[in-house]
């Protein structure tokens, strides 16, 4: 099993980094730092990071197939003008459930935004996972959900792979493209005795799992076929919160970490916690999907 470097590219010091997407129209990286409620755009041609402060927590960010972006904010699935600054809310999302918010989500092959939450204080049972089709209803696929988090679709699109990270599994279910629909829940991945749980995900063009270690300061490779573990790329951060393909080719992996449940000692050993990193693991990744509404 090979190790990988990373390198820093942005020492954002985040609170909570995550939902990294790349937009392969415009060639940058979406972000965001869900507890400052800050939107970023990392472009890596200039090495500049753009800032926008949503004024609420921020779990996630998608693009638009018709332009600019899509936003899972505390209680709400908004529109963004990246130009303007705009935000039109096109659902609202539990919001009876006052200390829940949007966690990880992502655009699928179907065109829908597939987004999951949980409780602030991480309350077991209290998140949900929900699909938001193009005309903005709204559907539940899952009730009594600890902390939602990374998803991704094989590249037939028939097989959604699924993360609740309390249970410390990836699990996959049967998808269908037509009806947005999921079925046959099954775990694939069983972390076990390695570090961490396991938190963001995406998937490369060999079908296989990336997965962010929080608390195991690596991402991980893994082979759902299998639930053989293939490969680690180790950072100096403890806290791995989320990965995506990028650049180009798609051949660079962006990770994402946080600060949040580090002491100040813990911190002073790991000054680059919250930092922007890459890596180049040696395989290429796939588009992110684009929301259709």
């Amino acid at each position: 099993m090979a190790n990988y470097s990373v390198s820093l590219v942005l020492d954002a010091k985040a609170e909570l980094g995550e939902g990294v997407c790349w937009d392969w129209r415009s060639q940058v990286l979406y972000w965001v730092d869900i507890n400052r409620y800050e939107l970023h755009v990392f472009d890596p041609e200039t090495n500049s990071d753009r800032s926008i402060n949503v004024g609420e927590y921020i779990g996630t960010v998608a693009p638009r197939a018709g332009g600019g972006l899509v936003l899972g904010l505390q209680h709400r699935i908004v529109s963004c003008d990246l130009d303007t600054g705009e935000m039109v809310t096109l659902c609202s999302l539990e919001a009876d459930r006052e200390n829940n918010r949007i966690n990880d989500g992502k655009c699928g092959p179907d065109g829908r935004f597939w987004v999951g939450t949980m409780d602030l204080d991480c309350q077991e049972g209290a998140g949900g996972f929900y699909c938001v089709d193009t005309d903005y209803t709204m559907r539940t696929i899952l009730r009594s959900v600890g902390i939602s988090n990374g998803l991704c679709w094989r590249s037939d699109h028939s097989i959604l792979y699924y993360i609740d990270l309390l249970t410390r599994k990836i699990d996959a279910f049967d998808f269908d493209a037509g009806a947005g629909t999921c079925a046959n829940r099954r775990p694939v991945v069983d972390f076990g005795d390695n570090p961490g749980s396991p938190d963001g995900m995406n998937i490369d063009a060999e079908d296989k799992l990336w997965v962010a270690s929080f608390g195991g300061g690596c991402v991980m490779r893994w082979d759902p076929d299998t639930g053989e573990l293939m490969q680690t790329i180790e950072l100096p951060v403890t806290n791995v919160t989320n990965c995506a393909f990028g650049g180009r080719e798609l051949d660079r992996l962006y990770i994402s970490t946080a600060r949040v449940l580090r002491t100040e000692e813990d911190l002073a050993k790991e000054p680059l916690a919250g930092g922007l990193f890459v890596a180049e693991p040696g395989v290429r990744g796939v588009r992110a999907f684009e929301y259709g509404g």
